[in-house]
């Protein structure tokens, strides 16, 4: 199964990244900057997920048959941020939900 992980490179996105990898699951590792492959996943592909380019996000999701959303603001920024924590973790949630369906993406889960 090919698996999109948004915040691929998190501790939560991480640690699920290496179990399926370890599982023999096709991982792509969501994140908002250039990466390399970690050493725990060699074989992942990483992927930058840009949340204001909605034909970039429903390139990255072809192809994918579950989508793994870990990305997000935590509780701290959250609270020192509201307004940016609305975006973060509900705007840029509709938006890859909205790609996920353009993409013809089967199964999403949220974290």
């Amino acid at each position: 199964m090919k698996i999109l992980i948004t915040g691929g490179f998190g501790f939560v996105g991480g640690a699920l990244g290496k179990y399926l990898y370890s599982k023999g699951h096709e991982i792509l590792l969501g994140s908002r900057s250039v990466r390399q492959a970690p050493d725990w996943c060699p074989e992942a592909i990483p992927v930058i997920t840009s949340w204001t380019d909605m034909k970039s996000l429903v390139k990255v999701c072809q192809g994918v048959n579950c989508i793994i959303h870990a990305a997000g603001m935590n509780a701290r920024d959250c609270s020192n941020d509201s307004v940016e924590a609305i975006v973060a973790n509900g705007l840029n949630t509709a938006r890859l939900l909205q790609a996920a369906k353009s993409a013809g993406v089967q199964k999403l889960i949220y974290i």
